[in-house]
């Protein structure tokens, strides 16, 4: 797509580019997302194809990004709103750790609930690899593993213009030895898929169904031939979860 895969490709420069994740919307733009270094802080950075070239998003590919911490910024995801319009996840390993989210309006990056403030969404509790999803809605929900002081995957909702558990899912949390966790929404409902890191990285899985969640399950059983690497969450048109690792 318009140069994407020849010369300094999508970003547009000679940089330590990493960690590329991409979302399409229901109206069929597509976004990309990735990190690099250029200006000696790995930053978050994100374009837009809509048929025409890719475009940078209010200074979204220039400068510190959208990330602009003075920190280590490690990309999440990026998802689509039902309107169109990208929100993206990522985590801070500057001072003070926390995951941070900003969403485009279509003119600027916003922050939703202090996403971006001292606290981010989750805390300075250590946390890794978050991601987040939209449900239908509007409301993104986010997960993320989380190290210092409760341990554990973690999930937290955006409603009423603050992020907050979903039926106790921050309180314990949905499981204490996780990592790299993926969520799904279909409307009131959430998927999410995660792996645990005791015994074999085995495949976790836990659904609510818009009143209280599931008690965790490994979906594959319990066989050492799991891989070791992250497994795919993905839902159909019905809502149904289809998990591969």
């Amino acid at each position: 797509l318009e140069g994407s895969g020849v010369g300094t490709g999508v970003t547009g420069r000679v940089a330590n580019a990493a960690q590329g994740r991409f979302a399409v919307s229901p109206q069929g733009h597509l976004y990309l997302a990735w990190t690099d270094d250029h200006t000696g802080v790995r930053q978050v950075y994100v374009k837009a194809w809509r048929g025409t070239g890719w475009l940078d998003l209010a200074g979204s590919a220039q400068g510190h990004g959208i990330s602009a911490t003075t920190g280590l910024s490690r990309l999440g995801n990026v998802a689509a709103m039902p309107n169109g319009h990208p929100v993206v996840i990522w985590f801070d390993h500057g001072a003070t750790r926390r995951v941070m989210l900003r969403a485009f309006d279509g003119v600027r990056w916003n922050a939703l609930g202090g996403s971006t403030g001292p606290n981010g969404i989750s805390g300075n509790v250590n946390p890794w690899w978050p991601s987040v999803t939209v449900d239908p809605a509007g409301r993104p929900v986010a997960v993320w593993e989380q190290y210092w002081g409760a341990a554990g995957i973690r999930l937290s909702r955006f409603e009423g213009g603050a992020w907050g558990p979903v039926a106790s899912s921050m309180k314990p949390g949905l499981d204490s030895d996780g990592q790299l966790a993926q969520v799904a929404a279909h409307g009131d409902e959430l998927h999410v898929l995660w792996r645990a890191k005791t015994p074999a990285h085995h495949p976790r899985y836990a659904h609510f169904d818009g009143v209280a969640w599931s008690a965790s399950e490994s979906p594959f059983g319990s066989a050492t031939s799991t891989p070791r690497s992250a497994s795919v969450l993905a839902l159909d048109s019905s809502g149904g979860a289809w998990l591969a690792v």
